[in-house]
C-alpha cells in the first residue's frame, strides 16, 4: 500500500483503443437524460447512485462535474456477468458531462482505455495506473 492506503498497480498497463459497447452507450443515453433533468442521482457524489442494467456509477467529483462508471461484461444471451477467480470482468470509465452526451449520441464510438500488459484479462480502465485484482496481485 502507498501512503494514502491505495494498492498501487504492480504491472504496467497497455494503451488500447476500444469500441464503446452499445450497452454502455445506451446507459449513457439514460444518464444524459438524468443530467438534463437535474436528477438528484447526478448531483450527489456517489459511486453507485446510477444503476442502469450492467452499468453502475455516479458523480465522483462535484467540483469538476466528472462521473465514474463501471460496466460488467457479459457474453451475448448470458445472464451471468463474465468473471474469473479474481472477480467480475469490468470496464471502468471516467467521463465528463460532455463525454457522456457524446457517447450517448454515438458522436464518440471509440475510447482510449488501458489493459493489463502481461496478460489481457479482459478488464479495462480509463486510467493507466488502475489496479487489477488478477494481474496486479503480489507474489
Amino acid at each position: 500500500m502507498d501512503d494514502e492506503g491505495e494498492i498501487p498497480a504492480a504491472n504496467p498497463k497497455t494503451l488500447v483503443h476500444e469500441l464503446i459497447p452499445v450497452e454502455f452507450a445506451q446507459a449513457m443515453k439514460q444518464v444524459a437524460a438524468l443530467i438534463a433533468a437535474g436528477d438528484e442521482a447526478v448531483v450527489i457524489e456517489s459511486d453507485d447512485l446510477i444503476q442502469i442494467d450492467d452499468v453502475c456509477g455516479g458523480l465522483y467529483s462535484a467540483d469538476k462535474q466528472e462521473f465514474g462508471f463501471c460496466w460488467c461484461r457479459r457474453l451475448p444471451g448470458d445472464d451471468e456477468a463474465l468473471a474469473d477467480d479474481w472477480g467480475t470482468i469490468e470496464w471502468y470509465f471516467y467521463l465528463s458531462k460532455d463525454e457522456i452526451t457524446d457517447i450517448a449520441t454515438r458522436a464518440i464510438q471509440q475510447r482510449r482505455m488501458w489493459r493489463c500488459s502481461a496478460f489481457d484479462c479482459g478488464r479495462r480502465w480509463s486510467e493507466p495506473d488502475a489496479y487489477c485484482p488478477r494481474c496486479d496481485r503480489g507474489p
